[in-house]
């Protein structure tokens, strides 16, 4: 965006009082939405590396749709592991996503945006996981919530809550 023949310090300027008295700190009002289960839509799905093991990451971001918490967001990590491959499979075919190999991955995963999920979030010490319970809908905001996978065995890991950092899979119980 090219911003040349804006003035952006008058329009600030006439700011400059209330800023110079805002507090530095108003303290976090951030909540972790309580345990149970959501309706998300998967707004963001990437593959990306662990800051702490560099290990292949996927990462979501979640908006809640429903029944409660509307528009609250959720991150969901799941490291990329040998011995985490069980998980990553249910998890990828409720979300829709059936590989012939793990390799398709990078090819496929961005076709999950939009996609309306059954997540079931649950405290776990400081952080919570989201466990991907079923596809619910395809893309689109006005896509009916229909049911597509009947398994409600929650698996995978995912972390939210305060102090989290949604690019960092610490906390994360794999």
């Amino acid at each position: 965006m090219n911003n040349e023949g804006f003035d952006f310090t008058s329009e600030l300027d006439s700011m400059d009082e209330q800023y110079q008295n805002a507090p530095e700190d108003a303290g976090s009002t951030y909540e972790d939405v309580p345990d149970g289960k959501y309706q998300v839509r998967i707004q963001d799905a990437e593959l990306t590396r662990s800051k702490t093991s560099n290990a292949p990451m996927i990462k979501m971001k979640l908006r809640i749709e429903g029944p409660s918490h509307i528009n609250r967001l959720l991150w969901r990590n799941s490291v990329i592991a040998a011995d985490k491959l069980e998980w990553i499979k249910k998890d990828l075919t409720r979300l829709g996503l059936k590989l012939g190999k793990l390799s398709e991955l990078p090819n496929v995963l961005s076709s999950v945006k939009g996609v309306l999920i059954e997540v079931t979030v649950k405290k776990n010490g400081d952080f919570q996981n989201i466990y991907i319970d079923k596809k619910l809908a395809g893309v689109g905001q006005g896509a009916p919530a229909q049911q597509t996978q009947g398994n409600d065995f929650a698996s995978g890991t995912g972390v939210a809550g305060s102090g989290f950092n949604p690019n960092d899979d610490m906390g994360v119980p794999f």
